[in-house]
């Protein structure tokens, strides 16, 4: 690991812990508290608590527990509070998904020449200072470990799929067994093993299609009372009937696959979850992709605007590139992981018609996909130096605007 990996890792490390230090716990994680009271029952009764017996008491227990050890050895060597010792933990997993992430990101593109580690260096800057990124690996929750085995998983089966070494496939299946007992997203990663030898048989657009019908059709059953996943939604989620009314969205094929430009960008809106605009899926995932679900008025408005044009255009770039190379031959772990992602997303969506059931947060691993197949998209255009420009342009802009964003909120 040479230094410029090292030095993007030391101001991802600093820009983590300014936010921890200038924003407390209950300000960037909606559940925050209730982490830190589900790792004081253990701690005191050294027992898990019954499902109903607080607000993320259902949850698996695995992120809890560790979080427990951390903090009873941290009573015995420093003191100090239960909350305090959970957000170190959570800081000590975020470093940990830096490195993962830069070895998950080399390992698929194979930087060599000088060219393509510069390519490199930029979108794992990219990738460590984006402001979702820098919130969601920070924060009390059991996202931060579930991140963790997320990509321990996509490294192995990778690696696995590289070698055929049958210890990768088992490290694999390990770390979805970790995902299940940490959070109920095992899933995905499933749903990235059978889609991989679904794509043997037919091709990526198909299993697309695929996946927006049975979208559509579900949206479409739900506007007439007779939606399937609603019920699902009650298994999963099972503190859903607790959360407030004003945070219920409409789910139809309009919102499920429109935009609402006006919700996007205004920088004004206090609370995205209660905006009206929050009914629009897409519009609500790339606000949320962007700084989560919370606005920060004290932040700089220039940068804000910056990440909000700026992503919606890279994100288009991306699209349009890669129907330009649509016949080459595309990396498919990351382009599973990012597809399987969104449509859990969107079908966690159609299960729990709230406004907090569309945020990025739970999918933030496939933004490391994200990002690894933009780093391809831009090895495989060395020789188209104008398209190259315009990613690189566009990418210093967003690295820039994130670290001003970051530091000012």
């Amino acid at each position: 690991m040479n230094k410029w990996i090292l030095g993007i890792i030391l101001l991802g490390m600093i820009l983590r812990g300014v936010l921890i230090l200038r924003q407390p716990y209950p300000l960037v994680a909606h559940e925050a508290s209730n982490f830190v009271e589900y790792v004081e029952i253990i701690k005191k009764e050294w027992r898990i608590p019954d499902p109903n017996e607080c607000w993320v008491c259902y949850h698996p227990p695995l992120y809890m527990l560790s979080a427990t050890i951390f903090s009873e050895s941290a009573d015995k060597l420093f003191g100090g509070s239960t909350s305090t010792h959970v957000q170190i933990f959570s800081f000590l997993l975020s470093i940990v998904f830096m490195f993962l992430s830069q070895a998950y990101l080399r390992m698929l593109l194979k930087p060599e020449s000088k060219n393509e580690m510069k390519i490199f260096y930029l979108i794992f800057s990219f990738l460590i200072f984006w402001p979702s990124v820098v919130m969601n690996t920070v924060r009390i929750g059991n996202e931060s470990l579930n991140y963790i085995w997320l990509l321990c998983f996509l490294i192995y089966f990778q690696k696995w799929i590289d070698t055929k070494n049958k210890k990768f496939l088992a490290g694999a299946l390990l770390a979805i067994v970790l995902v299940y007992f940490t959070k109920s997203s095992w899933m995905i990663p499933v749903g990235i093993i059978s889609g991989y030898y679904f794509l043997k048989r037919i091709r990526l657009r198909w299993l697309i299609f695929t996946g927006c019908m049975i979208m559509a059709l579900e949206a479409g059953m739900q506007a007439h009372g007779k939606g399937v996943f609603p019920i699902i939604g009650t298994k999963l989620v099972p503190n859903m009937a607790g959360l407030p009314n004003d945070l219920r969205v409409s789910n139809s094929i309009g919102t499920l696959f429109g935009f609402s430009f006006p919700f996007y960008f205004n920088t004004a809106i206090s609370d995205p979850l209660k905006h009206p605009g929050r009914d629009y899926f897409w519009s609500f995932f790339f606000r949320t992709a962007r700084t989560g679900e919370f606005s920060y008025e004290k932040s700089n408005h220039e940068s804000a605007f910056a990440l909000m044009i700026f992503f919606l255009m890279i994100v288009l770039r991306f699209i349009e590139t890669a129907i330009r190379l649509f016949k080459e031959k595309w990396p498919p772990i990351p382009a599973l992981d990012l597809t399987m992602s969104l449509f859990a997303l969107m079908a966690m969506r159609l299960s729990v018609p709230y406004a907090c059931a569309q945020d990025m947060r739970y999918i933030t691993v496939s933004f490391v996909s994200f990002v690894a197949l933009i780093g391809w998209v831009m090895i495989k255009l060395q020789n188209r130096k104008w398209l190259l420009n315009s990613f690189s342009v566009q990418l210093v802009i967003l690295i820039a605007s994130s670290i001003i964003f970051l530091f000012s909120i």
